[in-house]
């Protein structure tokens, strides 16, 4: 049952993308909220054929579930600015869930960055460039959500970063790099929203593509932590 909701996953994700290149909204509308819903049913069938199912992998469901809340309300962005401020908590919560899975996912030895300090530099200089030069075009009530929001998703990449050696290695490959391609994608949206103006061309599809792309590392890695 896991692999069909997969391959239907990767269907719709086809879909998506198709979606955006083509300016197909209706399709957009029916595909849209199938990703991240078929995810969590491919996810939660994975754990439930090996018949486990812990705290960890409760947290990964809702930071699943945030992303579906945060995908609907993006996909009606252009209608309130509500909704986009919706979908920015409604993610922010999600790498809040994703920082406390990755955090107990590892085994209990000092983290990586630890002794590896220096090596969270890279993480924090992107988010530092990003956020400076995004400010002047962010209108003045949104500026400190978006500081927040930049932050957390810092944390959110340097806390799968800090389980290098503390996870099976494909598992820790599959969750730094997903957790990186969600950090660009939410860093497109930035800069097409505020920067662009809602101009950079085919911005929807790298998004998805990178968003996609992103979330199915991450809980394929998930899924595979215990596999050593």
């Amino acid at each position: 049952m896991s692999k069909l909701f997969y391959l239907l996953f990767l269907l719709v994700a086809v879909l998506e993308l198709l979606s955006g290149v083509l300016s197909n909204h209706v399709l957009h509308v029916i595909t849209k909220p199938l990703l991240m819903t078929l995810l969590i049913a491919f996810y939660v069938f994975t754990l439930t054929g090996r018949k486990e199912y812990g705290s960890i992998d409760t947290l990964m469901v809702i930071a699943f579930v945030f992303s579906w809340i945060g995908d609907i309300a993006l996909m009606f962005g252009h209608i309130n600015q509500l909704f986009f401020l919706g979908g920015l908590v409604a993610f922010l919560i999600t790498h809040v869930f994703y920082i406390l899975a990755f955090s107990k996912s590892a085994l209990p030895k000092p983290g990586f960055l630890k002794w590896n300090p220096l090596f969270a530099l890279p993480a924090i200089a992107y988010c530092v460039f990003l956020v400076t030069y995004l400010l002047p075009f962010i209108p003045v009530h949104m500026k400190p959500a978006i500081l927040i929001y930049a932050a957390v998703i810092g944390c959110m990449v340097l806390a799968a970063l800090n389980n290098a050696g503390r996870l099976p290695v494909k598992s820790f490959v599959l969750v730094f790099s997903g957790a990186v391609l969600f950090m660009f994608s939410d860093s497109i949206i930035a800069i097409n929203k505020f920067a662009m103006a809602d101009q950079l061309p085919y911005a929807g599809v790298f998004i998805m593509a990178l968003y996609i792309a992103g979330q199915l590392m991450i809980a394929n890695g998930m899924l595979i932590k215990n596999k050593r």
